[in-house]
């Protein structure tokens, strides 16, 4: 799992939070509920408090997971024929934007990547939102890599 946090400013853990999306695809899946229960109990476990009221909030983070790209294999095997396998990227982006006297600023950013052989999202979407808000909200930006082990009876 590789994971990248960009920081323009430290967040300070202080203020409303409103966490959303733009993507209706995020918004209607449901692993929204899931996924922005974790993020929303880091965001309290930070110092925000949370509101479902977009314009009452200091500061708007908007939640993004889904595939990012495709990678196809083949191998061919006299005895076997040939074996087409397909390695999937799955990813998860969290920004936050605070308010300022003139609109609104990104302040920060996180990404995180799995790539697995998985056709599925669920085999690693737990572990993408933990690994996203894991040391939320970080005062430098970093990337670091994780190994995290899925075993094939979770695709």
């Amino acid at each position: 799992m590789q994971q990248t946090v960009t920081v323009s400013e430290p967040l300070e853990p202080q203020g409303v939070m409103w966490l959303g999306s733009r993507s209706a695809a995020v918004l209607n899946s449901e692993h929204y509920q899931p996924v922005s229960a974790v993020l929303e109990a880091a965001f309290s476990e930070a110092g925000f408090s949370t509101t479902d009221q977009k314009d009452e909030a200091d500061h708007q983070a908007y939640l993004w997971f889904g595939k990012r790209r495709e990678r196809r294999e083949q191998f061919s095997n006299v005895t076997d024929g040939m074996n087409i396998t397909t390695e999937y990227t799955w990813a998860m982006t969290l920004e936050v934007f605070s308010k300022e006297a003139v609109g609104t600023s990104q302040q920060y950013g996180g990404t995180v990547e799995a790539a697995v052989w998985c056709p599925s999202i669920n085999s690693v979407l737990s572990e993408l939102a933990q690994q996203l808000v894991n040391d939320f909200p970080a005062p430098q930006p970093y990337e670091k890599t994780t190994i995290v082990e899925v075993s094939p009876s979770e695709c």
